[in-house]
């Protein structure tokens, strides 16, 4: 793949990872339909604890939007930073 992002760990903020992309797709898709849970199963991803997918739908309800698939322009603005050892993501 040519424009292949590479998973890179320092502190400097870069582009999504290829790799990472399409399990952020299918957990967009699953809170699309609602399935806070990820109960439906999204591959290298453990489901989501009951209270945790209840916050996460409280959290969407109230920011007042509704949820739509990622375009394929969302990598054009999304980045991600390696802090300690987690990640970070904006759009």
């Amino acid at each position: 793949m040519p424009n292949e992002i590479a998973a890179v760990k320092d502190d400097n903020q870069r582009p999504i990872p290829s790799a990472w992309r399409p399990v952020i797709l299918h957990i967009v898709d699953a809170f699309v339909r609602h399935d806070y849970q990820l109960a439906a199963g999204v591959p290298g991803v453990a489901p989501v604890p009951a209270n945790t997918a209840m916050q996460i739908e409280g959290f969407i309800e109230r920011y007042g939007e509704t949820l739509v698939p990622l375009p394929d322009e969302t990598w054009d603005t999304s980045v991600c930073m390696w802090t300690g050892h987690h990640r970070k993501f904006a759009s």
